[in-house]
């Protein structure tokens, strides 16, 4: 499963664990590209009641407060945005961003000691390994409205 789908999958699975259910149309599919961004933040900022973004990149994070701004929405007030990598991007962007956090240390650790026993063991089964990841506050977000 590709990462976007996995990220995808692991938001559903948050919002049915606080007792709401994703709907479809509150998902916006993009490239990582700038171009991408802008076509889904458009498309995103524009639909009526949407109060948050959650990117599945900082760049895509980083582009939808300016992209808000012109359209006429403030943020974090209007419109809430969460990234996830959680790099020194997310730190030092304006404002800094609210993240979901990868430890990439340690999948960049993780990953080195797959490499080295799948040399060792050519014939050795692949493994998929998981790492917990944490949410950073941020100054991109805000408490609902109501």
């Amino acid at each position: 499963m590709p990462v976007a789908d996995r990220r995808l999958a692991g938001w559903a699975e948050a919002l049915r664990s606080a007792g709401i259910e994703p709907e479809d149309t509150r998902v916006e599919h993009a490239s990582f590209t700038r171009d991408g961004r802008q076509q889904a933040m458009a498309t995103l900022i524009e639909r009526a009641g949407c109060t948050a973004v959650f990117a599945s990149g900082e760049v895509q994070a980083i582009g939808a407060l300016p992209h808000a701004r012109s359209a006429g929405r403030r943020g974090p007030e209007d419109l809430s945005v969460v990234s996830f990598d959680g790099t020194e991007l997310a730190r030092h962007a304006v404002p800094r961003l609210t993240a979901v956090v990868q430890p990439l240390r340690r999948i960049a650790e993780l990953a080195a000691a797959e490499v080295v026993r799948r040399i060792a063991d050519p014939a050795a089964e692949p493994r998929s390994i998981e790492v917990p990841t944490s949410l950073e506050p941020g100054d991109s977000t805000a408490p609902p409205r109501g």
